[in-house]
């Protein structure tokens, strides 16, 4: 008997089904977020974000380096010598050091160190945005494998049906519009399939892209872990849980904590640095081998350091909002 296209079109369906199937990975939820933890590029990028930030906390607690200063005598024009240096020529030295006033230094290492906090609290939001993606891809794929198969299985008496009644509408003992109706039934119910397919196709891609993996995931859902998204909460458990774990909220607290915390250095800036220093020279001063030492100091005349502080201002009332 030849084939009609319904049945083509059904075991069109389910060659696409086998074929997925055999490339099919069992997996639970522990598992996918065990491999998602270990391959997850943005969380690896993140995780590096962090470790920046602790070698800036390294950094900020360095202090200015010192500065060495020499001058050596080239040419000596009354002896007519190339680098007289010796005890009888000139040479001097100098050695400045740079001394951070006004709880600079202190206040830069708090702004490292809260810079790191934010990181790892912007890292704890991202796990928590993709652990969100990955649950939701994990059980969609489960509830719509299993309406897939439903839909096969109806298919499939469909076209057992269809099949009995064609033999009996050949014979004239079955009116036509009878497997007519049948055959709409078929073609509906396939369109929807089609549809839920094509949704199931695309949660499997997300997974994948998620796992790093090439393999589609078949997931085995343990009925205990999935029994937790049914439990109900009260509203104040709710918004008790929601507080404690809503890390944007904590990233906003941190980054208006960073905010405060550049207006205080904005307004230290403006508490002058001094340099103090010690030199040394053999010839070149009102004394032989001369030995001194000062300060310099500058005077913030022109530039108080106005504009930043205003901006800085700004930027902690923004984050206050």
């Amino acid at each position: 008997m030849k084939k009609t296209p319904l049945i083509i079109l059904f075991f069109c369906l389910m060659q696409q089904y086998v074929v997925r199937a055999q490339s099919l990975q069992n997996m639970s939820l522990e598992e996918c977020e065990a491999v998602f933890l270990k391959n997850n590029l943005l969380l690896l990028a993140q995780q590096y974000n962090i470790s920046a930030k602790q070698a800036l906390i390294i950094q900020a607690r360095s202090y200015p380096n010192p500065t060495f200063n020499a001058d050596f005598n080239v040419y000596d024009p009354n002896n007519k010598k190339y680098f007289h240096i010796d005890s009888s020529g000139q040479k001097s030295f100098q050695v400045q050091q740079l001394i951070l006033l006004g709880g600079k230094h202190k206040t830069e290492i708090e702004i490292a160190k809260q810079n790191k906090v934010l990181a790892e609290s912007e890292f704890a939001e991202l796990l928590r945005n993709l652990k969100v993606k990955l649950h939701y891809s994990f059980y969609s794929i489960n509830s719509e494998k299993t309406v897939i198969e439903n839909y096969d299985k109806q298919l499939q008496i469909l076209d057992t049906i269809i099949s009995t009644y064609k033999i009996q509408t050949d014979k004239g003992n079955l009116p036509l519009k009878d497997i007519v109706r049948l055959k709409s039934v078929f073609i509906k119910i396939s369109g929807s399939r089609s549809e839920l397919f094509y949704e199931f196709s695309e949660q499997q891609k997300q997974l994948k892209l998620m796992l790093q993996t090439n393999v589609d995931v078949n997931p085995q859902v343990n009925e205990a872990s999935f029994n937790n998204y049914l439990d109900l909460k009260s509203l104040g458990d709710l918004q008790t849980l929601a507080i404690s774990n809503r890390r944007d909220l904590k990233i906003a607290d941190e980054s208006a904590i960073i905010a405060a915390l550049v207006m205080k250095r904005q307004k230290r800036e403006t508490i002058p640095d001094i340099a103090v220093n010690s030199s040394y020279d053999q010839r070149g001063g009102a004394f032989r081998n001369q030995i001194n030492a000062g300060i310099t100091l500058p005077v913030p005349v022109f530039n108080t350091n106005r504009g930043n502080i205003k901006a800085a201002e700004f930027d902690k009332k923004a984050m206050d909002l």
